[in-house]
């Protein structure tokens, strides 16, 4: 059976189907295959309908991948929860997955990996997901859900990498997030928010290497905190409504390799402290209000540190002669 592999005693431990061209649904004989420990069935976009309720018989199972596979439709079955073994559960870019997501996935207390990108689930986050004690990666954005983010996540001791978006009912990022000191990326996409970051909760999670608030209704300012972030790598904050300057602290951050801040209402001119910055490659500042600046003395740290993949782009649709830097694209995005 091409796809089934055996372990050196005979028994079936990977059934990989991963771009195998497959049309029709998933037997429910899935559930006589006890020993399996791995299951991918990605980039199948012919495979249809829902996951059968079998799958809860596979106990010895620690990953369970399904990405691209466009009609398969129905809700993540409850049967999930006797799954005690999974260590990865990535379910992405079914987009007729529908339904909650079942309070059972709360008993999977092994989970180091949850992704549930870009399918139709609504409803709230399951307050049960606290339970899951080992989990290192959260990834849940492009769906449906609602209601509030759930306090609960701040269980999540062992959190790395939180990836949320929805249509939540937050007007604020939740104030438990500043609280999860174990992050080393947050990203937030496409929340609904009516307020500004708040820079002393920000300051607290040090480990942050990646700090992403996209296209989620920010106001006011970056705050000046972001600067005690020091192993910041990567800032975006794209398609906010942020005004006034951005903060000279950013200078702080010298493992910074990109910063993206596009299409907000910035003002004023650039910090001169830009220029410290020199292992920055990614540089976004279009479609804001900035005056003007210098960056060419960054531009040219970077060109003796022989660093060629620069991609800047500072235009200024407001002021487009007051900002100079010969590695900018000058060009409108």
């Amino acid at each position: 059976w091409p796809g089934l592999i055996c372990d050196e005693y005979g028994k079936s431990s990977l059934l990989d189907m991963e771009n195998r061209g497959l049309w029709g649904t998933i037997p429910i004989e899935i559930g006589l295959l006890s020993d399996l420990k791995r299951i991918d069935f990605s980039d199948n976009p012919r495979l249809k309908g829902s996951i059968p309720t079998e799958i809860g018989l596979l106990s010895n199972l620690e990953e369970w991948i399904m990405t691209n596979c466009g009609e398969i439709q129905g809700a993540i079955p409850s049967e999930v929860g006797l799954l005690t073994s999974l260590v990865d559960f990535g379910l992405n870019r079914a987009v007729h997955l529908e339904g909650t997501i079942p309070s059972e996935i709360g008993n999977l207390r092994n989970l180091v990996t949850v992704s549930l990108d870009g399918n139709s689930i609504s409803g709230a986050l399951p307050t049960e997901m606290a339970n899951l004690q080992s989990l290192k990666f959260l990834s849940i954005v492009d769906n449906l859900l609602s209601g509030t983010i759930t306090t609960n996540l701040v269980e999540l001791t062992n959190l790395e990498t939180m990836i949320l978006g929805g249509k939540f009912e937050d007007e604020t990022i939740p104030s438990f997030l500043w609280t999860m000191t174990s992050l080393t990326s947050l990203y937030l996409i496409e929340l609904q928010l009516q307020s500004s970051i708040d820079g002393m909760g920000l300051a607290n999670l040090s480990r942050l290497e990646s700090f992403v608030v996209l296209g989620s209704n920010i106001q006011e300012a970056l705050p000046s905190e972001i600067g005690l972030l020091t192993h910041l790598e990567d800032i975006d904050v794209s398609q906010n409504q942020m005004s006034k300057s951005i903060p000279s602290e950013i200078g702080l951050l010298s493992h910074l390799t990109s910063l993206n801040l596009f299409s907000n209402f910035l003002e004023g001119q650039l910090p001169t402290e830009l220029i410290k910055l020199t292992n920055l490659t990614t540089l976004n500042l279009s479609s804001n209000r900035l005056e003007g600046g210098d960056l060419e003395p960054l531009c040219q740290a970077l060109r003796e540190q022989d660093i060629t993949n620069m991609n800047f782009l500072v235009f200024n649709e407001h002021f487009p002669d007051q900002i100079q830097c010969s590695c900018c694209h000058d060009q409108k995005t």
